[in-house]
C-alpha cells in the first residue's frame, strides 16, 4: 500500500547499558507521547496532509505490539497488520486507520495536538474497526 510505510527501526549497537536506535529528521512543529493499554482502540480517522506533522503522520512504536487497520479512501485498499516495537510507522493523507493495542504499548507521534486539531478528520457515525 502506497499510503503506508512501516519500518523496522535499524539498532545501531547494543551492550550490557541497553540498545540505541537511529531515527530520521521529522518536519513537526510539535510531538505526542502516548501510552495505551492493551485491548484499547485509538484512531479511526483520517489526515487530509494540510500540516507538515500529517503529510505523512510519523508514528514511533516504542513498546508492544498493535493490530493497524488502514483503507485508502481513494482506491478502496483495505490493509492489516500486527506491528511491534520498535517500528516507524508512515501514515500518508486519505487513509483511514484505526490502531488496536495488542498489549500495554507507547508510541511517539511526530506533529503537536494542535496539527492533529487541524488536519483530522472522524467518519460519520464514528464506527471502531478493531
Amino acid at each position: 500500500m502506497e499510503k503506508l510505510k512501516i519500518r523496522k527501526i535499524e539498532q545501531l549497537s547494543e551492550n550490557e547499558r541497553g540498545s540505541t536506535y537511529e531515527l530520521a529528521g521529522s518536519r513537526a512543529e510539535g510531538y505526542l507521547l502516548a501510552y495505551r493499554r492493551k485491548g484499547s482502540v485509538s484512531g479511526n480517522h483520517w489526515h487530509e496532509g494540510k500540516v507538515g506533522g500529517k503529510d505523512p503522520e510519523r508514528l514511533l512504536l516504542l513498546q508492544g505490539k498493535i493490530a493497524l487497520y488502514a483503507k485508502d479512501l481513494e482506491s478502496g485498499e483495505e490493509y492489516e497488520q500486527q506491528v511491534t516495537a520498535p517500528s516507524e510507522i508512515l501514515i500518508y493523507p486519505m487513509l483511514l486507520h484505526t490502531l488496536t493495542a495488542l498489549s500495554d504499548c507507547s508510541f511517539l507521534e511526530f506533529n503537536s495536538l494542535d496539527e492533529h486539531k487541524a488536519d483530522t478528520v472522524y467518519p460519520e457515525p464514528n464506527p471502531v474497526k478493531g
